[in-house]
């Protein structure tokens, strides 16, 4: 094992500790093994009862006893199981006490708070004994003392482990711990809760607090621990998922395989067969009626709406701190686990449409309207990209549509019809669309006009007249050398283009190539002598040379 001895984090706290829970046999180990196998943290060896018994039960001498000796009964606590004698990097009682006397114990505000600091100084010793930066601790029905554990530490971050309650019931009872009826019915009833708590946590302590499904997170676990690594705010490591930077777990007792030290979905999702019929109706009975009050408060609850939420609320948070990549990966697992919740397939459509994706963006508002037909949010914003995409027909689709239902939406009816007004340009008539083109163009409607040309050039892909329209328009718009290029592909094709001779002429003016620029324009009126704006250009050329004769420079308007 490596346990990173050049590093120098010694005299570095952990503010933000780490803290796992969950049901006994919900992988609360194998999440134990994956963080304690980074480089930077250090998690305590085996499980503790410190939050979830010593600590409650000293609760009673707060205020009773003075702060010292209350200290010295919570340190003894800790140091006083079988376990800490089987630490392999054990700290001291003595210096961690020491480390204790020297605080300042008198002036605390809350018991949490004092339990916290003397906790602290013992996980402070564990993790400058491993030399790690952090420091993290693991044990079953943690998340029942999560209160007293965020006031103690208000950065702290929470991971609660969970697994579908046959198998955790099925794993309990090859142990010979379901022993009877009645420790069965308490187990349930205990589970439920836990779940619960998912539930209401990773709301009430948004981005601090995260659930993880057993049962997903070994179908895919390198994605999942990756999102893991994200919400805890440290980097991924491949060398994480061996498992063998942690000390103590060696995968016995589990659902791993320890040779190779690999997460083995076929292993972790055992059988079930050794359940009784009576013990799977108890158990069901149980949930189904404990869900059944969860709807009472939370509405349309289940397992995989809840596990979509919060990984759709994580995703959100990764995206506002700027981490696409793991917001893209974590959308998508919340989409996986309820197909009927819309807002991970928005939040794609959208973070796929600020990457100019428009395409991918497009893709995921198209399912989420397959869910929600009618969900006017992501009709419109639907929409807008079809705009962008050239997609008029389906955009026109889309809005009728809606409108069939609610014809009183007059954003949508009136985006409708400024959709008509703008593409209102015949599918079979090249003429009339041009004439329609050119009647935008003198209403100086910029965005209308370039839109329209580009919807032409999709039906019209080889016509020069539009070509033409195009290569003005970039031109005017600053592009004069891309405008250029255009006019003179024009050329090759088509020689005695005269619009394109005009304007040909119109950009070597303002190249300063006068002489080029007159020939274009005589060009021009050799094939059409009464192209106005040809006219127009050759006489405002000859007048500047001859200006320029008598040592003139002012230049003046072409047209195009």
């Amino acid at each position: 094992m490596n346990f990173n001895s050049s590093k120098k984090y010694s005299n570095e706290k952990s503010d933000v500790p780490i803290f796992i829970g969950g049901m006994e046999r919900s992988g609360t180990s194998m999440i134990r093994a994956i963080i304690g196998s980074h480089s930077d943290i250090s998690v305590y060896q085996w499980d503790h009862e410190f939050w979830i018994q010593f600590c409650p039960s000293r609760a009673n001498q707060w205020k009773k006893v003075p702060n010292q000796h209350l200290m010295k009964n919570l340190l003894e606590d800790i140091c006083s199981t079988p376990k800490y004698e089987q630490l392999t990097h054990k700290p001291k009682f003595e210096k961690v006490y020491n480390n204790l006397i020297n605080s300042d114990l008198d002036n605390i505000a809350s018991y949490p708070l004092f339990s916290g600091i003397v906790f602290s100084a013992f996980m402070e010793e564990y993790k400058f004994l491993l030399n790690r930066k952090r420091w993290a601790f693991k044990s079953p029905w943690n998340e029942f003392h999560i209160e007293n554990i965020f006031e103690a530490y208000p950065n702290a971050k929470f991971l609660h482990l969970y697994r579908n309650i046959f198998s955790v019931t099925s794993s309990l009872k090859k142990l010979r711990e379901i022993k009877n009826d009645t420790f069965l019915i308490k187990h349930t009833i205990k589970w439920n809760k836990s779940v619960e708590l998912v539930l209401i946590n990773s709301k009430k302590y948004r981005g601090q607090y995260l659930g993880v499904n057993y049962d997903r997170f070994v179908l895919d676990p390198e994605t999942y621990t990756k999102i893991i690594c994200g919400f805890l705010n440290i980097r991924y490591e491949p060398d994480m998922m061996k498992m063998n930077n942690h000390i103590g777990w060696e995968g016995n007792n589990s659902s791993f395989k320890t040779s190779i030290r690999t997460i083995s979905p076929e292993l972790a999702h055992k059988t079930v067969d050794n359940l009784t019929d009576n013990e799977i109706g108890i158990v069901n009975a149980i949930t189904q009626s404990y869900m059944s009050s969860i709807r009472e408060y939370h509405r349309d609850f289940s397992i995989s709406r809840m596990e979509a939420e919060y990984l759709n609320l994580l995703g959100e948070d990764f995206y506002a701190k700027g981490n696409e990549e793991l917001a893209i990966l974590t959308y998508n697992k919340a989409a996986q686990c309820d197909t009927s919740y819309i807002l991970p397939l928005y939040n794609l459509g959208i973070l796929y449409y600020q990457k100019n994706d428009l395409e991918t963006a497009l893709k995921y508002l198209l399912m989420t309207l397959k869910i929600e037909s009618h969900n006017r949010f992501v009709i419109i914003k639907a929409g807008q990209i079809m705009k962008k995409l050239k997609k008029i027909d389906e955009v026109q689709s889309l809005y009728t549509n809606y409108l069939s239902q609610f014809n009183d939406d007059k954003e949508i009816l009136k985006e409708l019809n400024s959709l008509k007004e703008t593409f209102s340009i015949s599918s079979n008539d090249l003429s009339e669309t041009l004439d329609y083109i050119k009647q935008i163009k003198s209403q100086n409607k910029v965005d209308n006009y370039s839109e329209a040309i580009e919807l032409a050039l999709q039906k019209y892909p080889d016509s020069l007249d539009l070509l033409n329209l195009k290569a003005e328009l970039i031109t005017q718009t600053g592009n004069m050398q891309e405008g250029k290029k255009i006019l003179l592909e024009i050329i090759k094709r088509s020689p005695k283009h005269v619009d394109t001779l005009n304007n040909l002429g119109v950009i070597e003016y303002y190249e300063g190539n006068l002489n080029a620029a007159k020939e274009f324009f005589k060009n021009a009126l050799i094939l059409d002598a009464k192209n106005e704006y040809a006219k127009k250009n050759l006489q405002h050329i000859e007048n500047e040379l001859d200006n320029i004769a008598v040592n003139s420079t002012t230049k003046k308007k072409y047209i195009f």
